[in-house]
């Protein structure tokens, strides 16, 4: 059976045989499948219980001019431009890792990035929120639920148009918030702002080379090429040159959108 996922605008198709791993993806991602989408990629996927290597870590390699190698311990894809193969172990959470990196790798090559950043919708416009671990993501995601359209309150999409205009999307990469909604739509950003915890809720504009610097801590990028590093880097220049960056100093209640 072929089911089409799409983030990012970027639908790929996965031809899966395992009815058991048929009904896990479709309950877990059912608000990003789209079944009359012409998939950019379609992978044959293999499972098996006893699935393992070595590798602990990620590791991207390229084979030849055309065809990608990602594996980790419990996964293996090799693709080219148009199809490939992903042999895993048997859980949805492999399956979710694999996701993962195989759209981190889309996106960089579609000028897109794959943020750890908690994105929010209000009115008809997008707004990120970005920062490492611990720095108040899920916490402006939950004091936001009632105001806005919470995308996703760890990992977004974010790709730039041939317009130039940039557009987040969100993605079925949940973190504490674990399960939430599923909102598979594109919104253009207003802006992007950098989460500093504070007593107070105020905001300040900081410089490009800040903002790129920041930006850069927060994608999620599993490849080492230069080539990967290097379109990643110039789509980034693009976004901090197109929005406006800001560090949000921010409480724990949700008056920090007077001053977003």
């Amino acid at each position: 059976m072929l089911i089409v996922l799409s983030i990012g605008s970027l639908p790929v198709g996965f031809e899966i045989q395992s009815k058991e791993m048929v009904s896990r993806i479709r309950r877990r991602y059912h608000g990003f499948i789209q079944k009359d989408a012409r998939p950019l990629l379609t992978l044959h996927c293999f499972f098996s219980s006893k699935f393992s290597l070595d590798n602990k870590d990620v590791i991207i390699e390229q084979i030849d001019n055309n065809a990608l190698n990602i594996c980790r311990s419990d996964f293996v894809c090799t693709f080219n431009n148009e199809c490939g193969e992903i042999y895993m172990r048997r859980s949805i959470y492999s399956f979710d890792a694999c996701l993962r990196v195989l759209y981190s790798t889309l996106l960089t090559a579609n000028r897109g990035l794959l943020l750890h950043a908690t994105g929010i919708v209000k009115g008809r416009r997008a707004h990120l929120f970005l920062g490492p671990s611990g720095s108040g993501k899920t916490t402006v995601a939950k004091l936001s639920s009632s105001i806005g359209t919470v995308l996703n309150d760890e990992i977004v999409a974010l790709r730039i148009g041939n317009d130039g205009i940039a557009k987040v999307y969100g993605t079925p990469f949940w973190g504490e918030m674990r399960k939430g909604p599923a909102y598979n739509r594109s919104t253009s950003l207003q802006a992007v702002y950098f989460l500093k915890k504070s007593r107070k809720c105020y905001k300040t504009t900081i410089t490009r080379r800040n903002a790129l610097t920041r930006l850069l801590r927060c994608c999620c990028l599993f490849s080492n090429e230069l080539y990967d590093t290097e379109t990643l880097m110039q789509t980034a220049i693009t976004l901090v040159n197109s929005v406006p960056a800001y560090e949000l100093h921010f409480k724990k209640d949700s008056s920090f959108w007077d001053v977003v």
